[in-house]
């Protein structure tokens, strides 16, 4: 064990062996910020291990680290550690005053096409899995994620197989290289979990899953896994730059897409200390807008500095209850409201329009008040669900499309239908003030909604 490990344990921060890479990595609170997995150790680099915090952005060796959290002496520190005394300084020399190297975004080559292979097939299996499992579409849903946007983006699941939470696969057969455990070949370890993929020119880059509660031990409690040999580039959902709204977490992303994927692009960068990869930045470098919603914690907060350094158009915007929008969704909050009301007048003015409060300052977290919708929007709303019907707005007013064969068996509730949409005032009303430009059945009931300072 090291020195930094020990002291660690001894302050009952109780550091996690997360990897076998490196040598072995662990990761616990921070001892100065805190937190719950923040604090990075490889106990087995360099001669007594070396450390770093991701919200801090500090690290450094064991003996920086007594030094910076225990309170020792250079000279103590490099005691401790059994350092030769004799070919150290007493004291640490002052590093001289360098520039801070300019952000150069990175480029990810695709993993192999073997790889590519085997994971598109994987994907493709997964995919049927999840749309054959009600009580993952039923989670999904309730983060915000229909199963229109399951197949959008071809999510999965992976049940596992005979009763093990897991796959487990040859690591040659995906053109992995081999890796050996207690002299024997370690498998591809493909975890229980929601699938995630990340297409580009129509070929799987990377599977991210996140694994089920239920398997995350206190040795290896990640709820995210990144398969080995998957690109780590930036999930970018859609092509439009005008708008694009940061998450963490690639689900939150895609829930956000499909709140607002008319409107705007949704990027998930992974954490609050990862960067966007080179295309992601270009993308943003054409924004009008960028909204920052990384969590709402001290970690999402501080990042953001960066992001306002590197994109001047960015707006620090969390989501109004929660730390992301999954958790936002699932409290009641209507996605798409709250992305309408942090973009700029100019997309309000494109038929966009929302209430304003759009200050954005870290702390006024916008908030979207739920209220009952009425009977008679609701009837029109599961009209429009059950039956081939949508409404369009634009410059020549409101038209009710409805589909002919469909209206011409159905005359009665068609005329029904007609009448409660012009000459109900309340429905009027809802529908002149719904956010969208085409209101459906997969959209109706999400203009019903308040934005509120």
């Amino acid at each position: 064990m090291s020195v930094i490990l020990d002291d660690l344990n001894a302050r009952g921060l109780g550091p996690v062996r997360v990897s076998g890479t490196h040598g072995g990595e662990y990761h616990s609170p921070c001892p100065e910020c805190g937190g719950r997995d923040r604090f990075h150790v490889w106990p087995d680099q360099g001669e007594a291990g070396t450390w770093w915090c991701r919200s801090c952005d500090k690290g450094g060796d064991a003996i920086q680290y007594l030094v910076e959290f225990c309170g020792r002496t250079f000279k103590e520190a490099a005691a401790a550690t059994g350092r030769d005394l004799d070919n150290l300084p007493l004291s640490p020399s002052t590093p001289r005053p360098r520039q801070k190297p300019p952000f150069v975004p990175t480029r990810y080559l695709p993993p192999a096409e073997k790889w590519q292979e085997k994971a598109g097939a994987f994907v493709d299996w997964a995919h049927g899995r999840l749309l054959e499992d009600p009580q993952q579409l039923e989670y999904l849903a309730g983060r915000g994620i229909p199963e229109a946007a399951v197949v959008r983006y071809h999510l999965g699941y992976n049940p596992g197989e005979n009763g093990k939470p897991a796959l487990f696969r040859a690591r040659s057969a995906w053109g992995l290289p081999g890796e050996q455990k207690d002299g024997r070949p370690r498998p591809l370890w493909i975890p229980r979990g929601i699938v995630i993929p990340l297409f580009v020119g129509g070929a799987v880059q990377r599977i991210r899953i996140r694994r089920e509660k239920a398997d995350l031990t206190p040795e290896f409690n990640l709820p995210y896994f990144m398969l080995p040999g998957s690109s780590a580039a930036t999930l970018v959902t859609g092509d439009d730059a005008r708008a694009i709204v940061v998450v963490e977490a690639e689900l939150d992303a895609v829930a956000c897409a499909s709140a607002a994927g008319d409107i705007c692009s949704a990027a998930a960068v992974g954490s609050s200390s990862t960067k966007p990869d080179e295309a992601a930045a270009a993308m943003m470098d054409k924004s009008l807008c960028i909204l920052n919603a990384l969590d709402f914690d001290d970690a999402g907060r501080k990042a953001c500095a960066w992001w306002k350094e590197m994109f001047p158009r960015v707006k620090r915007w969390p989501v109004p209850e929660g730390k992301d929008p999954g958790e936002a969704f699932a409290k009641g909050v209507n996605l798409r409201a709250w992305i309408l009301a942090g973009l700029p007048p100019v997309f309000r003015m494109a038929g966009l329009a929302v209430p304003d409060g759009d200050s954005g300052e870290e702390g006024d977290r916008v908030e979207v008040v739920k209220e009952d919708v009425p009977e008679n929007v609701l009837q029109v709303a599961e009209w429009f669900r059950l039956y081939p019907l949508r409404i369009v707005k634009d410059g020549r007013g409101i038209r009710l499309q409805e589909d002919r064969a469909w209206a011409a068996a159905n005359p009665e509730l068609s005329r029904r239908i007609n009448l409660a949409v012009f000459l109900d005032p309340v429905v009027f009303d809802y529908v002149m003030n719904h956010p969208a430009r085409v209101v459906d059945g997969s959209n109706f009931l999400n203009g019903h909604c308040e934005v509120t300072q």
